[in-house]
């Protein structure tokens, strides 16, 4: 049977009532009887106009759009989990709560509490489930201590941070309770891993490597590392495999979830002509934003939705495109720095872009970043660029591996 407040609730909702039409009453009067038979704190209909309701209503983070109310618990509202570093000051944004905020955040939620119909006053109760914080604003300067809310003081905006990583989806929840009345609403926090690097010529290709990515690696020789130079290219091949969570996001009712993999990049390159003059090409630091990305002129070779196990692909070849040389050059030089990391966006658009000439941020990291370098050092021979340790094994001169490398701000002359 219901709880007292909870039997004064229903007689003040059919007082509430008496001003509606005979078939609505017949509604709300049949769903307080369910109520009354089930001894359940079960939230009435929201579906016909006139009956009694409590509402939440979640967005997707990145200020995304509401979700949909049949779909606020399943799959619910999605956005990545506070592991990256939105201002670019080397802290976590899950871990900056001093009150400071964190400045252009935009992977919160935003959480709409409603105003119960009828408002016969008191409170309205939140709980949570799961890995979340709830914030006053959106860039996280003030914490919500508050669960109970008065119900003349509604409606009210609060903002959800998702604090780690879902391992399944609808991993946080989120529920608003009125007397008798309840609606729940579910969240899900994307993060990401680097699970595997190929970048040695002698490393098998992994059997279940996507097949854009495969297609790219096999127009390279079909090997990581020194690619051998073939009638085209002259290369440094690596290959990357990220995991995401939860897994099976990403397609089915979550295709609006895209991935992208985004590369920064350092770039010092230079040449000595056939006369002997030595020239700086190219000095591009890298780029002074977390998730200011550099170097993504494409989507070739990337593999961006990820398969039943969560993975996805990529690769790279950083190097010449044809190895044939020019008369007036004779040497050429490249050093290279690179950070790859996996990018996302909640609005079925998927990210992309970002160039030396133009860096871009778009949509939120959602894994760590990779460190790799490589180093080319090329000599005419014949008219043909050739590598000048060889094309077998990598020296101090010719590489490609995980960590960084020391690049002088000029070059060696």
């Amino acid at each position: 049977m219901l709880a007292a407040g909870g039997l004064l609730a229903s007689i003040a909702m059919l007082v509430w009532l008496g001003g509606q039409t005979a078939a609505k009453h017949k509604e709300l009067a049949d769903a307080l009887e369910g109520n009354k038979r089930n001894g359940s704190r079960a939230p009435l209909s929201e579906g016909a106009a006139g009956v009694a309701a409590i509402n939440l209503v979640i967005h997707h983070g990145q200020h995304g759009v509401a979700v949909d109310e049949a779909k606020e618990e399943n799959p619910g509202a999605f956005t990545v989990a506070n592991l990256n570093d939105t201002n670019s000051n080397g802290a976590l944004d899950n871990s900056e709560n001093n009150g400071n905020g964190v400045a252009g955040e935009k992977d919160l939620m935003k959480l709409v509490i409603h105003p119960p119909a009828p408002n016969l006053g008191g409170e309205v109760e939140l709980t949570i489930a799961g890995s979340a914080e709830i914030w006053k604003d959106s860039e996280k300067k003030t914490v919500e201590k508050k669960r109970s809310f008065k119900a003349s003081q509604l409606p009210l905006t609060r903002w959800v941070e998702v604090t780690a990583k879902s391992e399944e989806i609808r991993a946080v929840r989120i529920t608003a309770t009125y007397n008798d009345l309840s609606d729940t609403v579910v969240a899900t926090g994307v993060w990401g891993e680097i699970q595997a690097t190929l970048h040695d010529r002698d490393q098998a290709i992994w059997p279940d490597i996507g097949a854009e990515t495969l297609r790219m690696v096999n127009l390279r020789g079909g090997k990581a590392g020194l690619a051998g130079p073939d009638v085209k290219h002259l290369k440094n091949v690596i290959l990357f495999k990220f995991v995401i969570f939860p897994k099976g996001i990403g397609g089915g009712d979550t295709s609006f979830i895209k991935f992208d993999n985004a590369r920064q990049m350092q770039l010092l390159k230079w040449r000595i002509k056939a006369s002997g003059k030595k020239v700086v090409d190219e000095n591009i630091p890298f780029p002074p934003g977390d998730e200011l990305v550099n170097d993504d002129k494409s989507q070739a070779g990337e593999t961006n939705v990820p398969d039943a196990d969560g993975q996805l692909f990529a690769h790279d070849a950083p190097g010449l495109r044809s190895w044939r040389a020019s008369p007036a050059e004779d040497q050429l030089f490249y050093r290279y720095n690179f950070l790859d990391f996996t990018r996302v966006r909640f609005d079925d658009v998927q990210p992309q872009g970002g160039e030396k000439d133009d860096p871009k941020v778009d949509g939120s990291r959602c894994t760590p970043k990779v460190k790799w370098t490589l180093a080319h050092s090329l000599k005419k021979v014949e008219q043909r660029w050739t590598r000048t340790t060889g094309d077998d094994t990598e020296s101090s001169l010719n590489f490609i591996k995980l960590g960084h490398s020391k690049i002088p701000a000029n070059p060696p002359f």
